[in-house]
């Protein structure tokens, strides 16, 4: 994974137990056009996601709200790069 693959770190981090939780923000992902995130985004790197989606789904509960709230954030970067929306 070239683009999720610190998603796939925390998963399977996750998948270990003994996490615990803050919701207060230690960190900030900051987006701008020469971005690397911004810069090079293609289908494959969306693909990427939407397959830990994916993997997330089937390794845990996942509830209905967040399975949308995922899927819409798919969409919306299909949309903002001008990919299919189903890859």
């Amino acid at each position: 994974y070239r683009v999720a693959g610190d998603w796939l770190v925390y998963v399977l981090l996750l998948k270990q137990g003994r996490v615990a939780f803050t919701p207060v923000p230690a960190n900030a992902h900051r987006r701008h056009q020469r971005s690397v995130t911004l810069g090079s985004f293609n289908a494959a790197q969306l693909k990427e996601i939407r397959d830990m989606q994916a993997y997330v789904a089937s390794e845990f509960s996942v509830a209905a709200e967040q399975g949308a709230a995922a899927r819409g954030y798919a969409e919306r970067l299909a949309e903002q790069f001008g990919l299919p929306a189903v890859v």
